[in-house]
Formats: C-alpha cells, structure tokens, sequence
C-alpha cells in the first residue's frame, strides 16, 4: 500500500509500503494515544482485528517517527490491495477509528 502524507517537499521520501503483521516496538506519540483510547496495541477489538497491525498503522507510525514535524490528519492512504489477488481491501474498524473514513 503506498502512504501519502501530503508534504512531498518536505519530506524526502513521502511515500511508504507497508504490510500488516505484528505491532511495533517503538510507536508515535499520537499514535499510541489513539490505540490508548481503542483498548490498547495489541488488543483485539470488536471487528476482528488486533490493534496496531494494520499496514495503515504501522505505515503511519513510520511516517510519524521519521518525520516529527508531520501530524496524523496529514497522512493520506491510497486504497489497500491484497497481493496475492489485486482485490481492493477496505478499511477495517481500527483504521477508520484512527484515520477516518476511507475516500
């Protein structure tokens, strides 16, 4: 999935790939208060999926580390594909709780 944040001047390489897995080891401040306010990184939540291992989480977190001046509400994500078939993947609950709806 490639990651937009929206400050291609700024930021050298604006654009991330990331896939989901396990959660990180170090998160963004602004992050972890929003995983804080979900039940926590690591918690499987109502829809199924463990919080913080989406590719949009640890794509964002990513961003949000390298990059200190850069704020979640700038981060823009292209729609997610599933490898092994093309198929669009939709935004699970987490990510849409963290990062809004999906456009």
């Amino acid at each position: 999935m490639e990651i937009k944040s929206g400050f291609e001047n700024l930021i050298p390489d604006p654009d991330v790939t990331a896939s989901s897995g396990t959660d990180p080891t170090k998160i963004a401040p602004e992050l972890q208060a929003y995983a804080d306010k979900l039940g926590g990184l690591g918690v499987k939540t109502s829809c199924g999926n463990v919080l913080g291992a989406c590719a949009e989480f640890g794509a964002a977190n990513e961003l949000l580390l390298n990059n200190p001046n850069l704020k979640l509400k700038d981060i823009q994500f292209n729609q997610a594909v599933r490898p092994r078939n093309g198929n669009p993947v939709p935004r699970c609950e987490n990510c849409t709780n963290i990062f809004g709806v999906e456009k």
